[in-house]
């Protein structure tokens, strides 16, 4: 007998709890299935209802009206387990409250008055509890502070316009399914990595390496882009799956040809089965924006040949795919790491910066690195806000590039790498 998908029932709670748990269902769903996506039925739409849950631009409502929609049309028995187990909970009467409350919700957000960002960015730094929180606007706050305070040509690009919001167009609906799956994927990578040839060509900070945050999802990703080597750098904290498109730049990108990604290095477990780990820094599902930031400004301080010595340690994974792990960067790379057995293991591997790292990390004390940069960003945070009106936040948001180039002489310390 198939087990259910929703094996425990989603949280009645509150609308939100209910939001929540449906997203972090999906969410679990697409990260362990990324790799064999092209051979589930319906995938493509789990994605759609995933999108639809991450952009809360949508009722309940009208999410669930268009999971029954596509139940009708395909049939029930052809539909994906998770649409034949939500295509009836609207009207399970368990669910009644849930979705009255969301409704009234989103009848209240039409006539809203704006969010002031001051509200926003206390928010985004000082609540992690709901995993599809968006951070733009801290990433772009902290960006201009950085900016300000060495040579740092940082941007924020939002992938989602060109991937989970993205709608089939005709042709790949005419499509066999499989087909036309590929086609829309292919359609969304060249859409956004012509965004991010546009970043790149456009910008006028006269820095050869800059530095680019992607938003997919809720999840942020960094981008060291060196100009000159035409290479890209992809740091992922989580090693989340969502950074494997990023793999694929050289296909689509006109500005780059090889691209280095770091790849968590698999710990020994210590026991038969598994017997290794994925050693990501991340653990969480709240924190990407805040290990993103502080490496994008990290390696923002590498030696410009960076990309080059990466690459002369890297391991080739495909024709112009390469990667290192994290036992390969500096101290500072892993110091946020929410693990401490990736730090011990860092330090096995790196006997020579065991002193360095155990400073960093309070003698490898948990979440210690972690919880100082989070704080120091709090600190920022909160002296904009007391400091700036409204419209003045919203113009620094605007600026997250060195204004001169007198700053280069800032960026003198050089890390290990």
């Amino acid at each position: 007998m198939q087990q259910p998908f929703f094996k425990e029932a989603l949280d009645t709670e509150s609308a939100k709890t209910f939001r929540d748990g449906l997203w972090d269902a999906l969410d679990a769903y697409i990260d362990s299935n990324e790799d064999n996506k092209e051979k589930i039925p319906d995938f493509n739409f789990v994605e759609i209802i995933f999108g639809d849950l991450t952009k809360n631009q949508l009722s309940l409502s009208e999410i669930f009206k268009k999971i029954k929609q596509y139940v009708l049309d395909k049939g029930y028995d052809q539909a994906h387990q998770i649409f034949q187990e939500l295509s009836t909970l609207d009207i399970n009467s368990k669910y009644a409250a849930v979705f009255l409350e969301d409704e009234q919700n989103f009848s209240q957000s039409v006539v809203a008055i704006h969010e002031p960002t001051k509200n926003k960015l206390k928010k985004q730094i000082t609540d992690f509890s709901t995993p599809s929180d968006h951070r733009d606007e801290l990433v772009l706050l902290m960006m201009h502070d950085r900016s300000q305070k060495q040579s740092y040509n940082g941007y924020l690009v939002d992938a989602n316009p060109f991937t989970i919001m993205l709608p089939s167009n005709q042709e790949e609906l005419l499509m066999e399914k499989e087909e036309g799956k590929i086609a829309h994927t292919r359609r969304e990578n060249k859409l956004l990595f012509e965004e991010i040839d546009r970043v790149i060509s456009e910008d006028k900070s006269g820095s050869n390496r800059i530095q680019i945050i992607v938003k997919s999802g809720p999840h942020y990703t960094v981008l060291d882009i060196d100009k000159k080597n035409r290479s890209c750098l992809v740091i992922d904290a989580a090693d989340d799956s969502r950074q494997n498109r990023f793999h694929q730049m050289p296909n689509f990108s006109h500005l780059i040809d090889k691209v280095i990604y770091v790849k968590s290095p698999d710990i020994p477990s210590g026991k038969v089965d598994p017997p290794t780990i994925k050693g990501s820094l991340q653990k969480d599902s709240c924190s990407c924006s805040i290990f993103a930031l502080d490496h994008s400004f990290i390696v923002a301080t590498f030696p410009p040949d960076l990309h080059e010595r990466l690459g002369s340690q890297a391991k080739q994974e495909g024709e112009r795919l390469f990667s290192v792990t994290w036992n390969q960067l500096s101290p500072e790379m892993v110091k946020n790491s929410q693990s401490t057995t990736v730090i011990k293991h860092y330090i096995e591997e790196n006997p020579s910066s065991k002193e360095q790292i155990l400073e960093l990390t309070q003698n490898n004390t948990r979440n210690y690195g972690f919880e100082a940069t989070k704080q120091e960003f709090l600190q920022i945070v909160n002296h904009y806000c007391k400091t700036c009106s409204d419209n003045e936040l919203q113009e620094r948001l605007r600026h997250t590039t060195s204004q001169s180039s007198q700053l280069e002489s800032d960026s003198t310390q050089i890390y290990n790498v």
